[in-house]
């Protein structure tokens, strides 16, 4: 009777273990786990066999990813979709890095700002013909500080605050890279030079006199 018995459960048991891997998957070898089943399932061992399976691993989750188009997606920190940086322009790192002339029509000097809009940047080589597409007759933001030398045509230096008097300027200095331009009242982007000194070529009045020209200062 106690031998019946034991063939009885011996028998359950191979059944069991025959029927799990037909209906996970099973894999006759060494447990590895990971190693053989599909992305989001563990491999198990049968009780009292050497069989591994698969089954579903507990530790993912079924829900799907949020999908970007239904605004589930991230944004960025400012809160917008970024289309503004999208719309600047583009300009080689090595344009940025150099010093330029730029010319450009005055339009009045205000706390260490001086508005423009650029007629050319002088002597610009070929290989950088391309660069002033998206400045030249754009508005420009000159930033002219308390370190900005100014000077009129004759060579002399005089005070920045006669460059609201100017009606053209040669400005020296590097364009800033477009996410630090300044903006307008509107928000646009302005192209925006950090001068390191101004040379004032033409102004509203008669001459450099008139404007305030003042001996050289050391």
């Amino acid at each position: 009777m106690t031998s019946s018995i034991r063939s009885i459960i011996l028998a359950s048991a191979s059944a069991a273990a025959l029927a799990a891997p037909s209906a996970a998957g099973a894999y006759d070898g060494p447990p590895h786990p990971g190693d053989y089943c599909p992305l989001g399932q563990i491999s198990v061992i049968v009780p009292g066999t050497s069989i591994t399976i698969c089954q579903s691993d507990p530790t993912q989750s079924d829900d799907p990813a949020p999908d970007p188009s239904q605004g589930g997606g991230s944004q960025d920190d400012s809160g917008g979709d970024g289309s503004q940086s999208e719309d600047l322009p583009e300009f080689l790192p090595s344009f940025l890095n150099r010093t330029w002339r730029f010319s450009a029509d005055a339009d009045g000097y205000e706390d260490g700002e001086l508005g423009a809009t650029l007629s050319r940047i002088i002597s610009l080589p070929a290989a950088y013909a391309a660069q002033d597409d998206e400045l030249v007759g754009q508005d420009l933001d000159v930033l002219a500080g308390a370190k900005v030398k100014v000077y009129n045509r004759a060579g002399r230096r005089i005070a920045r605050a006669k460059l609201d008097q100017a009606d053209r300027v040669v400005a020296v200095g590097k364009l800033l890279p477009p996410e630090k331009w300044a903006e307008d009242e509107d928000g646009e982007a302005i192209p925006t030079v950090r001068a390191k000194r101004i040379t004032v070529t033409k102004w509203d009045v008669a001459d450099d006199a008139a404007a305030g020209a003042a001996k050289p200062r050391k």
